[in-house]
């Protein structure tokens, strides 16, 4: 729990996770009339922070991430402390998948002009041929 005796529920499961799609639903308990800001930061330090929830929700569904790490706090509006920083990462496509799926289409086209380059010089052989 951070200082402020609040945090994210299922903090493990989202810093153990991957978001695919870039969006990531963050939820917290609160006493009802408390008021919390949800900030999302480039890094840990929220120098630059956006405020991405201001209200009394127990939760967020934030969407539009970017591939890449982003870091979440939330705060109890009233006093101003905050829970420790979330780290969510976004891949929206494994690397290693991708570059089998390039690699086996590079030779999929490879046959393909092969194949075309070949079927046009047998039938123009075939019609010189027809015509001798």
């Amino acid at each position: 729990m951070g200082t402020a005796g609040i945090d994210f529920l299922d903090r493990e499961e989202l810093e153990a996770g991957v978001s695919d799609n870039g969006a990531v639903t963050l939820a917290w308990e609160i006493e009802e009339g408390t008021r919390v800001i949800l900030e999302q930061g480039i890094d840990d330090a929220f120098d630059d922070a956006l405020v991405r929830y201001r209200g009394p929700d127990s939760g967020s569904v934030v969407t539009g991430l970017a591939e890449g790490d982003h870091y979440f706090r939330v705060g109890i509006e009233e006093t101003g402390e905050w829970s420790p920083p979330l780290k969510v990462k976004v891949t929206f496509f494994d690397r290693s998948a991708l570059i089998l799926l390039l690699a086996i289409g590079g030779v999929v086209v490879g046959f393909t002009i092969g194949a075309i380059v070949i079927g046009h010089l047998r039938t123009r052989n075939e019609r010189e041929e027809a015509g001798s």
